[in-house]
């Protein structure tokens, strides 16, 4: 099964959300990267991935969010997943793991800091989320 995955970026460009569903597994981490890569080339190098409606673990997963978010930083943002399953957020937080990401429970808490303008497009892209 491909890869299902949606990017929305906000009204004035200072963030981009990216949602998966379905299943995510180790054999899509390539295509993982490559997406979320062309995402920040695109909508800029503040990316919030949910996966709250994605069955998604393992190691080489967080391998590549953690590659993703150093990414992001090199270029001035961030990476910050949210609902993660508890697997994936295990191996993202173990310190002995690929490297940290920021997990965050909510879209809502996840763009907490971003600008009035954006915080109002945030809204704008799912109530309450």
């Amino acid at each position: 099964m491909a890869l299902n995955l949606t990017a929305q970026l906000d009204l004035d460009g200072a963030f981009t959300v990216v949602e998966t569903s379905g299943s995510l597994t180790v054999a899509d981490a390539p295509d993982l990267r490559r997406r979320l890569s062309a995402v920040m080339t695109v909508g800029g190098p503040r990316v919030v991935l949910d996966l709250s409606s994605c069955d998604a673990s393992g190691p080489d997963l967080a391998g590549v969010l953690a590659a993703t978010h150093r990414q992001a930083r090199m270029l001035g943002g961030w990476l910050r997943v949210v609902g993660p399953s508890d697997d994936l957020r295990r191996a993202l937080a173990d310190p002995l793991g690929p490297g940290h990401v920021d997990v965050i429970d909510s879209r809502a808490e996840a763009l907490d800091d971003v600008p009035t303008q954006a915080r109002r497009a945030r809204d704008a892209v799912r109530p309450g989320g």
